[in-house]
């Protein structure tokens, strides 16, 4: 299931095309993968996974407002172009 997370982070990358605005909405879909991965893990008995899936959403949701910041500052410099 784990790569499952990962699977959608790299196919929200592409169909995004790796542009700020879609690589945000990835990264969100991403941490959200991971959190219903942990769900299920735990609702199964498979083990209490709690503190790595706490960093690992973490660091999706902070790579999404990165991402975030990027698109911004992409249309501010669009903006100023012209």
């Amino acid at each position: 299931m784990y790569f499952g997370v990962l699977a959608i982070g790299l196919i929200g990358g592409i169909v995004a095309r790796f542009e700020p605005r879609g690589m945000e909405r990835a990264m969100y879909a991403t941490a959200g993968a991971q959190i219903v991965v942990f769900v299920i893990a735990l609702v199964a008995g498979w083990g209490f996974t709690g503190p790595i899936t706490a960093i690992f959403v973490a660091m999706w949701l902070g790579s999404g407002l990165l991402f975030q910041k990027a698109a911004v500052n992409e249309l501010l410099l669009t903006s100023a172009k012209s």
